[in-house]
């Protein structure tokens, strides 16, 4: 148990990696989910498995982490009594959680900008030894039908060396440039670079004129800027290692167009009917070879209010801040134009590092539907929009259920912000719905996270009383 392990919010990404970095400075071993594998169950028992091995439990409070039922998960394992740990709350935003109200917390609102006061770090080396940490953690074990995350951190540092020395040349020819070439040509006979030639060497006549473009060949595919829609599985120009394998998503419609710059990435829905934009999902390889994934719905506050959907000509425009890029020529109606400013370590479809857009793979859900690869400035992708939630199953869940109850309709129980809210809002007796999970929380109070049964939209969390569930539910101890 020689690691910390960080619980954080996917919107307070650029601050959790900037305290990774200064706990790393010292001296301490840290995990954190820097895939988004949480946005999905079968990863939740590497998350679990980490929680219980590490030393120290740090947690970002903001008002997104506090709304999120991972972020809560996390923190209920950390508090199991099983395997209790220490926790270290972190305040970025907001106000200090109740929850956490009696636990000295770190003030890091400065954000970006914050330092690791000296009294935190004794606390937290008194959970984690800093003598003990100082090698890093080791990988967690891959799961079955993930894509695999290659590290290269060396790779980073090669390019790192092989830039310095292009640099270097590039400095030296700029300066050669600057003089005549019969005073070039002396210099470098004088080093003995080249020979004396007595008569100068002329081309052969019927040689063709130097030029200074290379010279292509032929069969070369050359980048185009619009992609068609593809008619079976996408072939990047290079091996991309996180193209996830299996049959691609039925093509149909290229009902969005992604369209990038080194400071934008604008989706462009030129679909003729809304679409929904929640089983979306973007792929890319940072610079140190982690496999990440955006999810677009996540990130605009519209498509959150909109349960999704998102209207015919609207545009979602990632841009770095401060950016001055103009609108993509497809987005006519600013009315429909929604942006999310992000930091430059954010700028997820460019690589500052070696100065080159990304390739994004597409999906919809984990079924690949495109690569768009950097070379390209637009890419068509064929999606089709995706429900929320799987319908019920026959045995487990998700699982069929109706709300109940004896006390009246409608009744204020529903939770809509996190499984711990003890705010309520209003459910009418009888409502068909969907159980995703087993019950969490306390055994005084436990809560179903819950679905609409016909739109198949998340509703909240409510209590296990005020359910009647299923036979297809497993039965509850």
């Amino acid at each position: 148990m020689t690691r910390v392990f960080i619980s954080y919010s996917r919107t307070d990404i650029d601050f959790a990696r900037h305290l990774r970095h200064l706990l790393q400075d010292q001296g301490f071993a840290v995990w954190m989910d820097e895939t988004g594998l949480g946005a999905s169950e079968r990863w939740w028992p590497t998350i679990e498995k980490n929680i219980i091995g590490c030393g120290a439990f740090i947690v970002i409070m903001s008002p997104d982490a506090q709304s999120s039922d991972w972020v809560e998960r996390e923190i209920l394992v950390a508090e199991n009594p099983d395997h209790k740990k220490p926790i270290f709350p972190v305040l970025l935003r907001g106000k200090v959680w109740s929850r956490l109200a009696d636990i000295h917390y770190e003030d890091m609102r400065a954000g970006l900008k914050a330092a690791l006061t000296p009294g935190f770090v004794r606390r937290l080396e008194a959970a984690v030894p800093r003598s003990s940490a100082s090698s890093p953690p080791p990988a967690p074990p891959p799961i079955p039908g993930a894509p695999l995350q290659i590290g290269r951190p060396r790779r980073l540092l090669k390019w790192i060396g092989w830039g310095a020395l292009a640099t270097i040349i590039a400095l030296i020819l700029a300066f050669l440039a600057l003089f005549p070439e019969q005073t070039r040509t002396e210099w470098f006979q004088a080093l003995g670079l080249i020979g004396q030639s007595a008569t100068p060497t002329t081309a052969p006549t019927d040689a063709p004129p130097p030029t200074d473009t290379p010279a292509v060949p032929t069969d070369m595919p050359r980048p185009t800027d619009t992609f068609p829609a593809p008619t079976g599985a996408p072939i990047p120009a290079t091996p991309v290692p996180f193209v996830p394998t299996g049959a691609p998503f039925p093509t149909g419609e290229a009902a969005l167009r992604l369209i990038t710059s080194s400071d934008t990435l604008t989706i462009v829905v030129q679909a003729s009917a809304s679409v929904d934009l929640r089983g979306l999902n973007l792929r890319y390889e940072d610079s140190f070879g982690a496999v990440i994934t955006r999810h677009p719905a996540d990130d605009f506050d519209v498509l959150v209010l909109t349960g999704g959907l998102a209207e015919p000509g609207a545009c979602f425009v990632y841009r770095e801040a401060g950016s001055s890029t103009p609108l993509a020529d497809a987005c006519t109606n600013t009315q429909k134009v929604f942006r999310r400013d992000v930091t430059r370590a954010d700028v997820f479809w460019y690589d500052f590092t070696t100065n080159r857009p990304r390739d994004l793979v597409a999906l919809n859900g984990e079924q690949l539907i495109i690569v768009c690869p950097g070379s390209s400035s637009s890419c068509d992708v064929a999606y089709t929009g995706a429900a929320l939630v799987q319908p019920a199953v026959a045995q487990g869940y998700p699982c069929a259920a109706t709300i109940t109850t004896a006390r009246g309709n409608p009744i204020k129980q529903l939770r809509r912000d996190s499984a711990n809210d003890r705010t309520r809002y209003d459910i009418e007796a009888g409502r068909q719905i969907i159980i995703l999970d087993p019950p969490t929380g306390p055994s005084s109070d436990q809560v179903y996270r819950i679905a609409d049964a016909a739109t198949q939209v998340k509703l909240g969390w409510i209590g296990i009383e005020y359910v009647s569930v299923s036979p297809a539910c497993p039965i509850l101890p």
